[in-house]
């Protein structure tokens, strides 16, 4: 018992003590044979594990494409990602991140004809749901994403940014309700959206999310209502 709380000890001063710039090659090679794509940081990593919400600041994560999005190596570049995460359920499995940052995010999403997409670790890049951990705050500050879909024959280049403001959600009566905006090209056409919902921080998982958006795509004009039935998939 001695021996394992003296190992236990050592461990958790190293912990307290370590510089996790010097984990930044280990992390991204482990990270890159569990997304079967190159992983790498390659700026500053901070890890603040000793709180009940750890906090974890990531800069210059870069995120690249299967083999076979030839000519396009990058799928995402994050100037900087910032989150927190509630250490005592994480113990337990089950991992909720009360804040997500990403500033200067610059994305692409691909699916090919034949309907392999870019987001799925399964090497045949076979379209698979992709299951969220349920985040409270999200914020995007001057993302930038393209998205080159085959299947459904759509092209979007444009900006992205989402962040919580003062208002009234209309589900709830709450306050800082969670809206999204992006503006760009869809199809060659000029593209705005304006998204609504409520606050973040509210959200169940296992229950529907409702918003509201605004979007206008060349000559066409749409006013939606509805529910993401769920919310993290």
């Amino acid at each position: 018992g001695i021996v394992i709380l003296a190992l236990l000890t050592a461990a958790l001063i190293t912990l307290y003590f370590l510089d996790w710039n010097q984990l930044r090659g280990p992390n991204g090679r482990y990270a890159s044979v569990r997304a079967g794509r190159e992983v790498r940081i390659d700026g500053n990593l901070k890890v603040e594990l000793f709180r009940w919400q750890p906090h974890v600041e990531v800069g210059g994560l870069y995120i690249g494409n299967p083999s076979w999005t030839i000519g396009r190596p990058q799928g995402a570049a994050i100037k900087q990602a910032v989150l927190e995460f509630r250490l005592v359920p994480a113990i337990f499995g089950h991992l909720i991140l009360p804040d997500v940052e990403l500033n200067e995010a610059d994305v692409l999403v691909v699916r090919d004809a034949s309907g392999r997409t870019n987001w799925d670790a399964d090497p045949s890049g076979a379209a698979a749901s992709w299951p969220i951990p349920p985040i409270n705050r999200f914020l995007v500050k001057d993302g930038h994403l393209e998205i080159d879909d085959a299947v459904r024959k759509l092209k979007f280049l444009g900006t992205i940014s989402s962040q919580e403001r003062a208002g009234l959600d209309s589900g709830n009566g709450a306050v800082n309700a969670f809206q999204l905006t992006g503006n760009g090209t869809l199809n060659g056409n000029k593209f705005l959206a304006d998204v609504h919902g409520g606050p973040l921080i509210h959200v169940d998982e296992s229950k529907p999310y409702a918003f509201a958006a605004d979007i206008t795509a060349g000559d066409t004009h749409a006013v939606l209502n509805g529910d993401i039935l769920h919310p993290f998939h």
